[in-house]
């Protein structure tokens, strides 16, 4: 975070705290930390044509 209500914050950069808790839930979503392995569900990536094709579905 840079600013708040135009007001600087900091110096801009991510502090340390922020870090590990980025870091964590890069890790959780990832499915690196199986302490958390409940509250991720792995999905396969759609076929790209599919994907174009459900849209165009949608629209019509």
């Amino acid at each position: 975070m840079g600013e708040v209500d135009r007001r600087a914050v900091g110096t801009g950069e991510v502090g340390p705290i922020t870090k590990k808790l980025q870091d964590l839930f890069f890790d959780i979503i990832r499915g690196r930390n199986p302490k958390y392995g409940r509250w991720v569900r792995g999905v396969k990536p759609a076929d790209e044509g599919a994907a174009v094709g459900a849209g165009a579905r949608a629209k019509a």
